[in-house]
């Protein structure tokens, strides 16, 4: 006959395998996301790795590839900042590969910013459209281009980068 002792420690060993075997499920899911990098602002890390890249004067530089990079990028290709633009897929991730250009060996380019950040939009109309240095890149409803494109549409919209 089974005594309610043996019950009862039955219960309690099983209450704690529970508890662990729940611990072991979340300690695992918390492992899988330290791997993982959460970025907030894609642009400005793309701007960044540009930047770092051509001050050591690479060739070319490699970035996670989405298509407000690659429209941006082709930006900076027509305003001749970059030599070229190519998308390259792997069977893990795309990416998108600028040959950067340069003059010198000074980068095309003196330095280059972001403007309207996550946390701090900026839009200005077409008549405001005016870059105190060099080349504001906007994003307006007719696709990404230069402010000197945006006041020649009378299009007004979200100002992403300024270079000079």
């Amino acid at each position: 006959m089974v005594e309610t002792r043996d019950i009862l420690e039955d219960l309690v060993f099983a209450e704690f395998a529970s508890e662990k075997w729940q611990i072991k499920v979340l300690f695992q899911e918390l492992e899988n996301q330290v791997g993982k990098k959460y970025m907030t602002d894609p642009i400005a890390d793309m701007l960044i790795r540009i930047k770092n890249a051509s001050m050591v004067n690479h060739q070319f530089v490699e970035i996670p590839y989405s298509n407000l990079k690659h429209r941006l990028a082709n930006v900076l290709l027509e305003e001749e900042l970059v030599k070229g633009v190519e998308k390259k897929q792997s069977k893990e991730n795309k990416m998108l590969k600028l040959t950067l250009k340069y003059k010198d060996k000074e980068p095309a380019f003196k330095a280059m910013f972001r403007v309207s950040k996550p946390g701090r939009r900026v839009y200005m109309p077409s008549k405001e459209l005016k870059s105190r240095r060099g080349i504001l890149v906007v994003s307006t409803p007719k696709g990404l281009m230069t402010s000197r494109d945006a006041k020649r549409k009378n299009v007004g919209g979200e100002v992403m980068v300024e270079i000079y």
